[in-house]
């Protein structure tokens, strides 16, 4: 992994990784990473582990974030500028997930947050979705409870990933 990190560098191209992090328990990869990427991307997928374990089939949420952790404490040590972050995959049993894994990737101390959606999740019925949206229902609890920010924050990931804004009740 070091080798292709280097000599992808040495070409003069950004490197974006990807990762789950298992390899990054090697020093030398951890190493390659901060020296050679412009960014690393975790993928994390959850806040509670019962959701972590529904997504990847396995458990292991609190192993993932301990990497993240690791690496933004190398990163913030060493004086490198790459940036760290994490993914969630928004699903049918993730919503209410949305704002929280936000606020917990700031608390993980990550430079930033991206989500995507399944071809399956985009036809399913969300929480906040109005009656002109594509599944007429409402959840009552659909509006989050918190602070502005986490409200936006919720409500864009809506809209990016379904195309609607969710109306509040």
């Amino acid at each position: 992994m070091e080798d292709l990190l280097d000599g992808v560098a040495e070409l003069g191209l950004a490197i974006r990784v990807d990762t789950a992090g298992k390899k990054l328990r090697v020093e030398r990869v951890r190493r390659a990473l901060l020296n050679s990427a412009v960014a690393v991307r975790f993928s994390v997928d959850a806040v509670r582990e019962e959701t972590f374990q529904r997504v990847h089939a396995a458990s292991g949420l609190e192993e993932r974030l301990d990497a993240i952790r690791h690496l933004v404490s190398e990163r913030d040590g060493s004086g490198s500028d790459t940036l760290i972050g994490a993914h969630f995959v928004i699903q049918r049993d993730s919503w209410d997930e949305i704002v929280p894994f936000a606020e917990q990737t700031r608390r993980l101390g990550c430079d930033f947050v991206s989500y995507s959606t399944t071809r399956r999740s985009l036809a399913m019925c969300s929480p906040a979705w109005h009656s002109s949206g594509p599944c007429r229902k409402r959840s009552p609890t659909a509006w989050p409870s918190t602070s502005t920010a986490s409200t936006r924050a919720w409500c864009g990931a809506v809209r990016a990933t379904t195309g609607v804004w969710p109306a509040r009740p």
